[in-house]
C-alpha cells in the first residue's frame, strides 16, 4: 500500500491501515523519506519500501563538504552542486556569442551527478535513476540498487553515462521518478564528475 506522503504521517497512519488491510501488509514510501534522517527510528515503518537515490556519492561529498567549511551541508545542496558541473560540462563547447546549447539538457542518455543517472525531458521535467530501500530494525538497506543509467528499449543493454558522453553497459532498464525541474528532491558517476568532485565543494 502506497503512502504518498512523509514519514510521519505514514508513522501514524500505518497501525491503521495495518489493522484494516492485515499486519503483513508491504506499505511503500516516496523519495521524501529519504530526506527524514529519524525514519528508520519509527517502529511502525518496520518492513517498509520506499524509493530513494544513492546516497553512495552523496556521503562522500558530505564528508568533503564538512572537513571545508565545518557543518554538515543541507541534504538538497546536491542538486545545485550537480547542476553547476553539468553547466560547466556544456559550456566547455560554447562558443562565443552562439545561444547557449540548450537542447544538450535533453540527452536522453542523461547524466551522472551525485545523486545518480537523471536527464531532463522536453517538458523540462527531470528524471532520475532510483533504488529500493527497506526499513529493517532501525536502519535503512538497499534491496534493489538504484540503476547507472537509462536503458534502452533492447533487453541487456544500457546507455551510461561518464561525464557528459554516453557508453554502452548490461542492466536493467531505469527506474525513475519525475519530478518538476527546479523542484528536484535528492543516484556509478561518471569520472568526470568524480574527478571534479575531488577538488571539493565549489
Amino acid at each position: 500500500m502506497l503512502i504518498a506522503d512523509g514519514g510521519a504521517t505514514a508513522a501514524a497512519a500505518a497501525p491503521i491501515l495495518k489493522r484494516g488491510s492485515g499486519a503483513n501488509t508491504r506499505l511503500l514510501g516516496t523519495e521524501l523519506w529519504n530526506s527524514e534522517s529519524g525514519i528508520a527510528s519509527r517502529a511502525g515503518l518496520n518492513g517498509a519500501w520506499f524509493a530513494s537515490v544513492s546516497n553512495t556519492l552523496y556521503r562522500q561529498y558530505a564528508t568533503k563538504y564538512r572537513a571545508r567549511f565545518r557543518a554538515a551541508p543541507y541534504r538538497l545542496s546536491s542538486l545545485g552542486y550537480d547542476a553547476v558541473l553539468l553547466t560547466v560540462r556544456i559550456a566547455r563547447d560554447w562558443k562565443m556569442n552562439a545561444p547557449f546549447p540548450e537542447t544538450r539538457l535533453r540527452a536522453s542518455d542523461g547524466f551522472a551527478g551525485i545523486d545518480g543517472a537523471f536527464r531532463f525531458g522536453r517538458d523540462g521535467v527531470a528524471e532520475r535513476a532510483l533504488e529500493v530501500q527497506e526499513l529493517r530494525d532501525g536502519t535503512a538497506v538497499t534491496v534493489s540498487p538504484a540503476p547507472t543509467g537509462f536503458g534502452d528499449e533492447r533487453p541487456g543493454h544500457r546507455r551510461h553515462v561518464r561525464g557528459g558522453q554516453p557508453r554502452r553497459s548490461g542492466g536493467d532498464r531505469a527506474r525513475a521518478d519525475r519530478t518538476k525541474a527546479g523542484r528536484v528532491r535528492p543516484n556509478d558517476a561518471g569520472r568526470k564528475l568524480v574527478s571534479l568532485g575531488r577538488r571539493g565543494p565549489a
